[in-house]
């Protein structure tokens, strides 16, 4: 079977694939950066993304506080009206949102070794992974971030794939994954195994599966676009137009 991808690297209507992809999976964001010392705004760069990347620095970081800084965070970046490297606050913003939103949680980052070689020098900075307990919202309000905040734009969660072991990403360790069917039926996927989840244990974190022990770390989360309030206040619109 013709994957997307696959039809879209091989069909000769390459443009209405591609446009369908960008409609399905790609997120068009901005970002504007304020100098701290002068005030000077100006514009960093438009960025189409496949998904969102959430930092996940500590094991008690919130879904809200990794989301926030996310959408804004402090640069150090040089200021033509300084004419110096400054501190600068980048707001990010969201031109179009997805279909389909993946949001990925950065639980596989590089830690610096304190150990050394037998010539004194520093190894090689090795991957770890930061077993958090990050709860992620059934609902996800992403209004507020829009370049146009009086449209809504608002996600369901539709799958969890979740992590157990202390492997890198692509080495050791055991992944499932938690999916939301028709008619809002859970079921965990491990291997050739399922189990049917509560909406409890959907949002839950970690994720406990009794068909594969022990707890794992969520990882992925993918959440399908719900466009019914923008729909309702479509149709109030039209009633008032007419």
């Amino acid at each position: 079977m013709c994957t997307l991808l696959t039809c879209i690297l091989t069909s000769s209507r390459t443009q209405e694939w591609e446009e369908d992809f960008r409609a399905l999976f790609q997120l068009d964001r901005q970002e504007n950066g304020r100098c701290i010392t002068c005030g000077h705004e100006r514009l960093i760069a438009r960025i189409p993304e496949t998904g969102i990347l959430l930092n996940v620095p500590t094991a008690t970081t919130t879904f809200n506080a990794a989301l926030s800084r996310y959408f804004q965070e402090q640069r150090t970046m040089h200021c033509a009206i300084c004419a110096s490297n400054t501190d600068h606050l980048v707001t990010t913003s969201i031109q179009a949102g997805p279909q389909i939103l993946k949001i990925k949680l950065a639980i596989f980052q590089m830690k610096k070794s304190e150990k050394k070689d037998k010539n004194g020098n520093p190894q090689p900075a090795t991957e770890h992974k930061i077993n958090h307990r990050m709860a992620h919202p059934n609902i996800l309000d992403l209004t507020q971030y829009q370049e146009n905040a009086h449209l809504p734009l608002r996600y369901r969660l539709s799958s969890v794939i979740s992590h157990s072991g202390e492997g890198t990403e692509t080495a050791g360790g055991h992944y499932i994954a938690s999916v939301r069917g028709p008619g809002d039926r859970i079921t965990c996927i491990s291997d050739s195994t399922t189990e049917t989840f509560t909406q409890a244990q959907f949002e839950a974190s970690p994720q406990v599966a009794g068909i594969s022990p022990p707890a794992k770390e969520v990882y992925v989360l993918t959440y399908l676009r719900d466009d019914r309030r923008l729909q309702r206040e479509m149709k109030n619109l039209e009633s008032t137009l007419n």
